[in-house]
C-alpha cells in the first residue's frame, strides 16, 4: 500500500515538522505545517472556524502530509488519512529540540522564537503524561489507520533510509512495526526459523511457554503457523528483535471484543536486561492504539520473573486463576491485566 494520507504527530521539538520535509522530499506528497495555517506573522491567530475551514481544504486533496496536532482538527484528520506517524520522544529532547529552534527561521512557523515561553515549557513537560494518553485514546478510535512509532531520532532515520530503498517497498506489515529504544517488534519471516525453533526447544522456555517436545518437522510446521500469524491483520503476533537478529516472541492467545489476552517468551540469553518488559510495554500500548480496552496474560505462580514483567508493565493481580496440568505436574495459573485510559 503506497501512503497517500499521512498525519504527524507527536510532543512539541520532537522533531515532527523536520522528518515531515524530509518525507515529503522522498515522497513528493504535498506538504501541510499546522502551524503555517494557525499562525499569523504578528504572532497572533486565526479563529478556531477558520483553522478548520483551511484544514478541510486540505483533507479535500488526493494527497497530502500533515504535521501538527491541533486537537480541534484531529478527528476530521483522523477520519480521512491512510496512516499516522506518532513521535513518541523523550521529554528531554523535545526541551532541547525547542531551545535549539529558538532564533531560527522556519519554514513550518510565520514567525521566529527569540525566548523561552514558560507555558509552553510547561506542555511539554507534561506532555507524556496529560496529551499521550490523549493522543493514543483518539488514535485508537481509528484502527483501520496504519500507525507508525517512533521513539528516537534513530529511529526516523533507520525508517528513512528504508524509504530511500524504494518508496513502494514499504508493506502495510511494515507500517505496524513497534520501535522501542533498544527493540524492535515485527513480522516474522523464514530467515527467523532457525532463532524461533532454538527458543522453542529450550528446556527453560518449555518449562513455562507450554510448548510439546518438538522434532524437526514438528517444529518447521509450528514456525510457519507462527510466521504466517504474524503476517494476519486481525493477529497480534510479533517477532522481538534486537540488532536485527530474532530474541523473543509476543503472541495473542484469545481475543474477545476489545479484551486480549497476550503470552510471550524469550531466549533465556536475553533475561535480567529488561528486555521483555521493554518489548510488552511497547505491545500494550500498541494494542490500545488498536482499539483495545483491555490487555491480559497468565503464567504459572512459581514463574517470578513472569510476573515482574507484567507488574513493570503496570498489569494488575486479577482474582482469575486455572489449575493447569503440564508435563506431569498441575500448575496454578494466575492472571493480570492493564486496562486503557478510555475503559
Amino acid at each position: 500500500m503506497k501512503m497517500k494520507k499521512i498525519l504527524i504527530i507527536g510532543c512539541p521539538g520532537g522533531g515532527k515538522s523536520s522528518f515531515a520535509r524530509e518525507l515529503h522530499k522522498r515522497t513528493s506528497l504535498p506538504l501541510c505545517h499546522l502551524d503555517m495555517l494557525f499562525w499569523n506573522a504578528d504572532k497572533t491567530t486565526v479563529t478556531r472556524e477558520l483553522l478548520c475551514e483551511r484544514v478541510r481544504e486540505v483533507l479535500s486533496g488526493d494527497e497530502w502530509i500533515i504535521d501538527g496536532n491541533y486537537s480541534a482538527t484531529m478527528p476530521m484528520r483522523l477520519e480521512a488519512c491512510d496512516t499516522i506517524f506518532f513521535l513518541d520522544m523523550p521529554t528531554e529532547l523535545c526541551l532541547r529540540g525547542v531551545e535549539k529552534r529558538r532564533g531560527q527561521v522556519r519554514p513550518d512557523m510565520p514567525w521566529i522564537e527569540t525566548e523561552e515561553d514558560p507555558e509552553f515549557t510547561e506542555y511539554i513537560k507534561s506532555f507524556k503524561e496529560v496529551q499521550r494518553p490523549k493522543l493514543l485514546e483518539i488514535i485508537s478510535r481509528y484502527p483501520d489507520k496504519a500507525l507508525i512509532v517512533f521513539h528516537s531520532h534513530e529511529e526516523i532515520d533507520a525508517y528513512l533510509a528504508r524509504l530511500d530503498q524504494g518508496y513502494e517497498s514499504i508493506s502495510p506489515d511494515e507500517m505496524h512495526t513497534i520501535k522501542t529504544p533498544r527493540l524492535t517488534l515485527d513480522i516474522i519471516t523464514d530467515l527467523d526459523e532457525a532463532e524461533l525453533t532454538e527458543i522453542f526447544k529450550h528446556d527453560k522456555v518449555k518449562a513455562t511457554y507450554m510448548l510439546p517436545d518438538l522434532d524437526d518437522e514438528s517444529a518447521h510446521a509450528l514456525f510457519e503457523r507462527i510466521r504466517d500469524l504474524s503476517h494476519k491483520s486481525d493477529r497480534y503476533v510479533r517477532g522481538i528483535y534486537l540488532d536485527g537478529r530474532l530474541i523473543g516472541l509476543i503472541n495473542d492467545t484469545e481475543i474477545d471484543g476489545k479484551s486480549i489476552e497476550m503470552g510471550y517468551a524469550l531466549h533465556p540469553e536475553h533475561h535480567s536486561r529488561g528486555y521483555m518488559s521493554e518489548a510488552f510495554s511497547a505491545m500494550i500500548d500498541y494494542l490500545f492504539s488498536r482499539g483495545f480496552d483491555e490487555v491480559t496474560a497468565g503464567a504459572f505462580e512459581e514463574n517470578a520473573a513472569s510476573i515482574q514483567v507484567m507488574q513493570k508493565c503496570g498489569m494488575a493481580r486479577l482474582e482469575k486463576t486455572d489449575e493447569i496440568d503440564y508435563r506431569g505436574e498441575t500448575h496454578r495459573c494466575i492472571y493480570f491485566s492493564k486496562k486503557s485510559n478510555k475503559s
